[in-house]
């Protein structure tokens, strides 16, 4: 009770900084990251998470039970803009696939939707020099397992197993150091963070 006294105050602290409009999306970033990896720990087992979770929010100030709410509903807008990306840059492979004829159309009109969606998750998912440079190499990467784990994190009802081996795999099919492969560890912390899926139900 003591310790809990004297540190109890920190998860609220870590919530509130992770959802502050003063602080840039690298440092909301690195805060979640400190709630995913160190305050719940993503090595638990779901169960032990989820109940991790509510009593963590049973012990927040209404302050904070409220930044982790717009933290937790910010992380579901991340999927699905996430999820649209996917969607587009399947899209634009297949139209690739298909060739001439109705298959350049497509290209053209697949191109022109990916090209306006890039935009919108720069700005939610910002790049370290701000263009969408590595979005585009991300979207035409020919490695089918990248698509796929970007896939996984963008799904709410993926399960804390398949969120963690997206999370530690992505990376590594895009090469670990390269900086695809940082960018790569920010789009998983950012919607991978494990509260969510059939567990945490």
């Amino acid at each position: 009770h003591d310790l809990e006294s004297r540190i109890g105050w920190v998860p609220g602290l870590v919530v509130c900084f992770a959802c502050s409009k003063q602080n840039p999306p690298s440092a909301k970033l690195r805060a979640a990251q400190l709630l995913d990896d160190f305050v719940l720990p993503r090595d638990l087992p779901a169960r032990v998470r989820a109940a991790g979770l509510l009593h963590l929010y049973q012990k927040l100030n209404a302050q904070c039970r409220q930044g982790l709410l717009v933290f937790l509903a910010h992380r579901s807008s991340k999927q699905a803009l996430l999820a649209r990306f996917v969607s587009l840059s399947q899209a634009k492979l297949e139209a690739e696939k298909a060739g001439q004829g109705d298959g350049e159309e497509q290209l053209d009109l697949a191109e022109a939707e990916l090209e306006d969606h890039l935009a919108r998750m720069l700005c939610v998912f910002p790049t370290p020099d701000k263009k969408a440079t590595l979005l585009a190499k991300l979207a035409s990467h020919k490695d089918k397992k990248v698509l796929r784990y970007l896939s996984t994190l963008s799904r709410p009802d993926s399960s804390l197993e398949a969120v963690v081996k997206a999370r530690e795999e992505l990376p590594r099919a895009l090469g670990s150091k390269t900086p695809l492969g940082e960018y790569a560890k920010d789009l998983g912390r950012a919607c991978g963070m494990g509260f969510g899926g059939p567990e945490m139900a």
